[in-house]
């Protein structure tokens, strides 16, 4: 749901949209998977048309209400191994995000995009690396059906497309060195993004505003050889593991403050106004 309050989910979800909308600019789109529609939505500002397709009927409804307004935009019913469009090669491209997963037939589900995707149209589709989304980390999904490791997934695209390019994601925590300059020609590619009730939507490139800081390179000659933007990233997540443990602390003094209010009750209020001066966090709490 795009309104979620969960930042890491909205980053990891909004940017996959965010990527493909480069590639897809005013082509034919296919959606698969489409969930709320939220997505589908979204690309819809920068394709010709865009058809989202699910296998839930409730959330096809509501996405064919909520996002009504857009002319290029419709919403169908439908499975990922029958999609329920008549032809070949009917689209530029078609987006599957979080998906393939979800089904043990994903031959038959790439053989169905084969069918509708055009001789030299795209497939952008993203899923979990098993290595880390389950083995690392521990955690099973009860609604994944077939989760896959990089190779197996390398291999299932590879038996059905000529050429696969395969990327990484990750939220990383870290910083950002980049062009004042010449932002509209920066070799690395910034995207600036607000977040609303609608959704995100795409702002101006990054500008000075935004910088808290200026870094300088001067020279005597008239052009650098190299770029000189740059990203410093953390691969150990210190930052959101420091805010989970203060969140988790938070929630841990929450019950503990609810629970001896249960068990105390008018005397909650005396132990209150004695601790707070001296506990900021119960203070703001």
């Amino acid at each position: 749901m795009p309104e979620i309050e969960e930042a890491t989910i909205s980053y990891e979800h909004w940017h996959r949209y965010l990527f493909a909308s480069k590639l897809v600019q005013g082509k034919k789109i296919l959606d698969i998977a489409c969930g709320e529609g939220y997505g589908s939505f979204f690309l819809a500002q920068f394709a010709q048309s865009v058809v989202g397709v699910d296998y839930d009927e409730k959330s096809v409804l509501h996405a064919a209400d909520k996002y009504r307004q857009k002319e290029n935009l419709t919403f169908r019913v439908g499975s990922m191994t029958d999609i329920p469009i008549v032809g070949e090669g009917m689209f530029d491209a078609i987006v599957s995000f979080e998906s393939i997963e979800h089904i043990v037939e994903q031959d038959e589900f790439l053989k169905e995009v084969k069918r509708l995707l055009s001789r030299d149209g795209i497939f952008i589709a993203s899923t979990p690396n098993r290595a880390v989304y389950s083995d690392k980390n521990k955690h099973r999904n009860p609604f994944h059906l077939k989760e896959l490791y990089f190779d197996d997934f390398k291999k299932l695209l590879e038996t059905h497309f000529l050429s696969v390019k395969i990327m990484g994601q990750k939220i990383f925590c870290g910083s950002v060195i980049w062009s004042l300059d010449d932002v509209d020609n920066q070799k690395l590619s910034i995207e600036n993004v607000c977040f609303s009730e609608k959704g995100i939507s795409t702002t101006e490139k990054v500008k000075p505003s935004i910088s808290p800081y200026f870094i300088a390179v001067a020279s005597q000659k008239k052009q650098f050889e190299c770029s000189l933007e740059s990203i410093m990233l953390d691969s150990e997540d210190k930052l959101i593991k420091q805010f989970s443990f203060i969140r988790k602390d938070l929630e841990d003094q929450r019950g503990f403050l609810e629970k001896l209010y249960r068990s105390r009750g008018w005397r909650f209020i005396s132990f209150i106004h004695k601790v707070r001066l001296k506990i900021p966090i119960i203070n703001k709490w």
